[in-house]
């Protein structure tokens, strides 16, 4: 092999890999791999749009050399995965995930209401039912006319009185006992004291006859 031959496979490969690290072509790859996972989505493929959109979240993280307009679409880019990954999480049961994936999109884009929508929706599957409300109220407030919403607030403030009823039911009793059982302390307390009282009394009475007989 001549001196250059190799000359010329190492400038090759060195282009290679200039075009893999090119940011835009990274982009729109990890663009093309996000669009993918929408298919397997509407198609009800929950687990593998998952897998999907972790991936296409790890092909491209723009550095700080990278020019503002890549960014701006990058995070156009990261905003469609967090949301549509928090959805999916939901769709699978698995509000855990979907409450975490929610509450780091929104350290990022904290005005965001579709985070903030689906923030409420998880944290309602955990039974945290007041938060839920927090969340979803506050999207009602830019959404008004949102039936779907709505419904959901509706039915998350039923949840939440219900559950609130059964701790009443639950620990009322407890409660109700451990005050009887304060008043029950108190009585034996205040028997004790005039007991206590009413000993005194006498021993002073009978130490006053005492030394009323000797003085006469």
């Amino acid at each position: 092999m001549s001196n250059t031959e190799v000359t010329t496979e190492a400038k090759q490969e060195y282009q290679e890999t200039q075009v893999d690290q090119n940011p835009l072509e990274l982009l729109n790859t990890a663009v093309k791999i996000k669009d993918q996972a929408n298919i397997y989505f509407r198609n009800q493929q929950y687990y593998e749009a998952v897998q999907l959109y972790h991936k296409a979240f790890e092909t491209f993280k723009p550095g700080e050399q990278c020019p503002e307009a890549i960014k701006q679409e990058y995070n156009k880019l990261k905003l469609a995965i967090m949301t549509n990954l928090a959805l999916c999480f939901l769709k699978i049961n698995r509000p855990s995930e979907a409450k975490l994936q929610c509450e780091e999109g929104l350290k990022v884009f904290p005005n965001n209401l579709k985070l903030t929508n689906y923030l409420g929706f998880a944290l309602a599957d955990l039974q945290e039912y007041e938060g839920a409300l927090r969340k979803l109220k506050h999207v009602q407030r830019y959404m008004p006319e949102n039936k779907a919403l709505e419904e959901k607030i509706k039915e998350v403030t039923t949840a939440l009185d219900k559950y609130k009823e059964e701790m009443r039911r639950s620990f009322g009793g407890v409660l109700n006992k451990s005050t009887e059982k304060k008043e029950d302390n108190s009585l034996k307390y205040w028997k004790w004291v005039l007991t206590g009282a009413a000993f005194s009394l006498g021993v002073g009475l009978l130490l006053s006859k005492t030394l009323k007989h000797k003085h006469t």
